[in-house]
């Protein structure tokens, strides 16, 4: 489902109450850590934030999981990580937009209508225009395909983007404690931070997961499980672990099937904004 969909969850006080633990939690320098000029990136397993009740019922929240299953009524799995974004500030106003999955190959498999494979935001304050805090987005035309395959397509939907840019609102007006959902193959760029802000803004963060549904893992490992280590259903669930939060039931991906999977749909080590 190529869409973009967004809804308020958390209040302010639940996420003045986040914010702050992340700050402390940031200076402890949990897991993975990248640090790049627009910011800083924390990737940590699911796992470990099992560990954390604080967070885990932050991210996992009843209205999380509800609004995920509400735009997709199917099986969906998490990748088993999670990404903590800290001041992912973009001053350059020329930077382009680009997909996560943006790979002649990845496009190929997630063109499919019944193949999924999308984003989860958690922004924790609001996307001002000129100060930035979330994401712009480029809406695809009407009867886009996504295919990389056909070059008039390509240059008409760089067209189509390119007067998009020029004469449409493109900045997600996204508010304090919203969380938005887009696919893979949605052009995104982080909103832009203009320099007289850049030593007078607040800091900004964001929390992202990513899932897929169940038949673009298979359709996955008809292509690169090479040695038929999955090869039916059972295989398959054995990779999976489950969990409950606010007695709502979802599937994580364990991490070497995360890692393995992702490697050809797209990184989930390194997911982030550039």
């Amino acid at each position: 489902m190529k869409k973009v969909f967004t809804e308020n969850i958390f209040n302010e006080a639940e996420v003045g109450e986040i914010r702050n633990y992340l700050k402390d939690f940031v200076k402890a320098d949990k897991g993975e850590h990248y640090k790049a000029e627009q910011g800083e990136h924390y990737y940590v397993s699911i796992e470990s934030i099992k560990q954390n009740q604080l967070l885990w019922n932050f991210i996992f929240n009843k209205k999380v999981l509800e609004f995920i299953k509400k735009c997709f009524n199917e099986k969906i799995y998490f990748y088993n990580n999670i990404v903590i974004q800290k001041n992912n500030l973009r001053f350059n106003k020329n930077l382009w937009y680009h997909k996560d999955s943006g790979d002649f190959h990845q496009s190929e498999i997630l063109k499919k209508k019944e193949n999924e494979l999308s984003k989860v935001g958690l922004y924790l304050q609001k996307n001002i225009k000129g100060k930035g805090g979330g994401i712009d987005i480029l809406k695809p035309f009407k009867y886009d395909n996504f295919s990389e395959s056909n070059k008039f397509i390509n240059k008409l939907r760089g067209l189509f983007y390119r007067l998009q840019n020029t004469f449409s609102n493109t900045h997600v007006h996204s508010k304090v404690g919203d969380v938005v959902i887009f696919n893979a193959l949605i052009n995104h760029r982080t909103s832009l931070t203009k320099e007289k802000y850049k030593e007078h803004t607040e800091d900004k963060y964001v929390i992202y997961l990513q899932f897929v549904n169940y038949n673009l893992i298979k359709d996955t490992l008809k292509i690169i499980d090479k040695e038929k280590r999955y090869k039916n259903d059972i295989d398959i669930e054995e990779q999976v672990i489950n969990y409950n939060s606010s007695n709502i039931e979802f599937k994580v991906l364990n991490k070497n099937f995360t890692n393995f999977i992702s490697q050809y749909l797209g990184a989930a080590q390194k997911l982030m904004l550039k």
